[in-house]
């Protein structure tokens, strides 16, 4: 399959291409009876969507200084993200009765649904610290219901969210809940090390 599941396509895009023994004989409109294009998006077809829709809430939430709807949707983020990672989580290689592969998918990881679901957020959050301290704690609750093998991924995409914030005016009540919930995150994932390094400049600019 050339197009996700839920992807936008225009008329003429390519959506699949096949190889192998017996190419010549592929009977194409076979096939492209077997594909189903709406004209809207759906929770159900599109997984990101969900993602998506989640993201707008608390960005409209933000713009109307409403923290506390906010905060709420960050954290029904990570529980969907959860969700998606335990149970909707499969290979991308469907075979048949011969165990020989029929049909490749193209699927998202995990850091890809990340970003889509927290990324948008943090962008908007921009000087919002408490908002920020939200989405740090969400990845923090994430980080100790989830896998372990994805703790780099949910460190690294905390990290760089408070990178901007070294050189930024911050209110110390905010440095200090901040850096508490990072510490959580940085025992959770085996980043100490980091974690102090990250102390240390908020030490520096906050002189």
């Amino acid at each position: 399959m050339e197009v996700r599941v839920g992807s936008f396509i225009l008329n003429g895009n390519q959506l699949f291409t096949y190889w192998g023994p017996g190419a010549n004989n592929v009977d194409e409109s076979k096939y492209v009876q077997l594909i189903r294009i709406g004209r809207k998006e759906t929770e159900i077809q599109d997984l990101k969507f969900g993602l998506n829709k989640l993201g707008e809430i608390a960005i409209k939430a933000m713009g109307n200084d409403d923290p506390k709807t906010a905060s709420n949707t960050i954290f029904q983020v990570t529980d969907l993200l959860l969700t998606l990672e335990e149970k909707m989580t499969f290979s991308p290689y469907l075979v048949d009765e011969n165990n020989q592969v029929r049909l490749i998918l193209e699927v998202d990881n995990f850091e890809y649904h990340l970003y889509q679901g927290l990324g948008v957020i943090r962008h908007y959050a921009q000087k919002n610290y408490p908002i920020i301290t939200d989405i740090i704690a969400a990845l923090t609750r994430l980080a100790g219901a989830i896998d372990k093998k994805h703790h780099n991924v949910i460190w690294g995409f905390a990290s760089n969210t408070i990178d901007h914030i070294y050189t930024e005016f911050i209110f110390e009540i905010d440095r200090q809940l901040l850096l508490r919930n990072l510490y959580k995150l940085a025992k959770i994932t085996g980043n100490i090390e980091n974690y102090h390094y990250i102390e240390q400049h908020f030490k520096v600019h906050a002189q």
